[in-house]
């Protein structure tokens, strides 16, 4: 069975074309690993109760892990458009 990370980290900073994650070694993340970086778009929730049902996110380029730690981890980023602080990393 395949030992793939199923990872829903945040981004937490950009500079350049490095971005640090909310994400490290506690999250089981490694050197290496490519994940896709999503924008966060509109939230969509249940008007009677108010959760969450849904958030549209648009896929905005790759990330590829150079450094992790303990509670972050810090990669490179290629893609269209730059992400922000809040965008969301997944596999």
């Amino acid at each position: 069975e395949s030992r793939d990370l199923d990872l829903d980290a945040l981004v937490a900073d950009v500079s350049g074309d490095t971005i640090t994650i909310n994400a490290g070694s506690a999250a089981g993340l490694q050197v290496g690993q490519t994940f896709t970086v999503y924008h966060k778009g509109k939230v969509i929730k249940d008007p009677s109760t108010g959760e969450v049902l849904d958030v549209q996110t648009t896929p905005l380029g790759q990330l590829t892990i150079t450094t992790v730690r303990d509670k972050i981890s810090m990669g490179t980023y290629s893609g269209s458009a730059k992400p922000v602080v809040g965008d969301v990393v997944r596999k």
